[in-house]
């Protein structure tokens, strides 16, 4: 799984249903200012972390011609539940816009002689000046670093280029009377799948609300999009899903780290509070970037 820097969004179909309904309210829709600033986590399923490491010891073995039936020392399950496998933090100040991912694994090290663990870690950042320019750049993941028959060396694939089109008319999705919840640190937020029945159900159609086996995204209550200049940013505070494929199994229990990419909570929030500047230029991003891709586990 490629990590991605980009924000969640929504499946194609459900935003295109979306785009195609009439607006509940028509109402003018004004360049948003406030600056913003959020951090999700989210955390692996511990059977599927503990088959993937497994499977890292041994794939490294085979390589390096090592005894297949030595034992596997893995890592304390308290160590593995309190991991964050997926972390995401995105800052928002009118036409400025940053997104900074980061993947954890715990895997064998090629590197090593004798396969001993090591916890990788991939990063990614996109930089937007909206509707002007893009900046983005994004690492191998962590099993792309970790493989022990060509193993990535940690060093960013940078594009740039300009922003998006900002000349559309936003439709602002309707929030009133929709139920919230805490998205974490006493936020509240809406679900997206609520909102778009909200709206499903002004043009005379059925359809059901959020529900926790269907991936759906929590947006910031008071403010569920950031608007500049036609543009629309969705603020997701949170996630969740069933991490269930298509054959109707969890693929989670396979691959750990999945579920802490579409289960994920709020960790930080900051509404009106000024953001370093440094957040939103290509130095902060190296620097982000340029820390060590690999470490010692801590117990």
């Amino acid at each position: 799984m490629r990590l991605s820097t980009f924000p969640k969004l929504p499946s194609l179909l459900a935003v295109a249903a979306v785009l195609a309904l009439p607006t509940v309210i028509a109402q003018e829709v004004k360049d948003s200012s406030n600056p913003l600033h959020l951090r999700r986590v989210g955390h692996g399923n511990l059977a599927g972390l503990k088959l993937n490491i497994g499977a890292s010891i041994e794939a490294c073995r085979t390589a390096k011609k090592l005894p297949l039936n030595a034992p596997k020392v893995l890592p304390p399950d308290d160590y593995l539940a309190k991991l964050v496998t997926a972390e995401e933090e995105e800052f928002f100040d009118g036409g400025r816009w940053a997104q900074y991912g980061t993947q954890r694994s715990v895997l064998a090290d090629p590197s090593s002689g004798d396969c001993r663990l090591a916890l990788f870690t991939s990063r990614g950042v996109r930089i937007e000046q909206t509707c002007e320019s893009r900046y983005s750049a994004v690492m191998p993941t962590t099993q792309e670093m970790a493989d022990p028959e060509d193993p990535k060396p940690p060093k960013a694939e940078v594009s740039t280029g300009p922003g998006g089109n900002c000349r559309k008319k936003p439709k602002p999705l309707p929030t009133q009377g929709l139920p919230t919840e805490n998205a974490g640190e006493g936020t509240p937020c809406i679900w997206f799948a609520d909102a778009t029945a909200a709206m499903m159900r002004t043009a005379g159609l059925k359809t059901p609300g959020h529900d926790a086996k269907t991936l759906d995204f929590c947006l910031y209550a008071r403010q569920p999009e950031y608007f500049w200049r036609g543009h629309v940013r969705q603020v997701v505070l949170k996630s969740s899903g069933s991490d269930e494929s298509l054959a109707g199994n969890d693929i989670s229990e396979i691959f750990g780290e999945v579920r802490g990419h579409s289960n994920q909570r709020l960790a930080e929030f900051s509404d009106g509070r000024p953001i370093p500047p440094e957040r939103f230029s290509r130095a902060g991003a190296e620097a982000f970037l340029n820390q060590p891709a690999k470490s010692p586990l801590k117990p």
